[in-house]
Parts: structure tokens; sequence; C-alpha cells
């Protein structure tokens, strides 16, 4: 299962690796990009336990999530490409109508 995050700073949507960790050994936040990550690490500002936590539930259950009955495509308004056959629907067809 691989979970997206969205980042606080700029709002881009990235991928981290799996593990949240990434090859050299650092830890991947679920709350910043690589590049809003390492600018707050040379500021020293750390990363918000509630917030990692809460970015991570909702990560899961965007990625457990399938698709309900209402998120299944509506059949398209198809309308019938021949005239009516009534002969009231077709008296009205220039607009006007000696009866109104």
């Amino acid at each position: 299962m691989r979970l997206a995050f969205r980042c606080i700073d700029c709002g881009i949507i990235y991928l981290p690796p799996e593990g949240l960790a990434y090859s050299d050994g650092s830890p991947a936040s679920p709350l910043r990009c690589t590049v809003h990550q390492v600018a707050a690490r040379e500021l020293g500002v750390a990363d918000d336990p509630a917030a990692v936590a809460v970015a991570l539930f909702v990560a899961r259950q965007q990625a457990d999530r399938t698709p309900g009955p209402e998120e299944q495509p509506v059949r398209p308004d198809v309308r019938p490409s021949w005239p009516a056959k009534t002969r009231r629907a077709a008296s009205n067809r220039g607009g006007r109508s000696k009866y109104r």
C-alpha cells in the first residue's frame, strides 16, 4: 500500500518512500515534501507528533478506501434522436399555436 501525502507548506501531493525512510537513513516527513522538510530541519522546526499521526491516519484511510455506489459513474442523459410520434407534441413544433 503506497501512501500519498500533501505538504502543509506548499500543498503539493508527494509520495515518500514506503517505509517513511530515505536510503541514507533519514526519516521522511508525512507533513512536508523533501524541499520543505530540509528547510524546516535547517531552521530547527520539528514536526508536531499529533499532526504526523493525523496525516498518517488520513493517508491510510484514503489508501484503503474503495469507491462506493454513490461514486459510480452515472449513465449520461440519452435523448431519442427520432421525432415525437404523438400529434400533440408534433403540433407545437413551430413554437406558436392558435390555441394560446
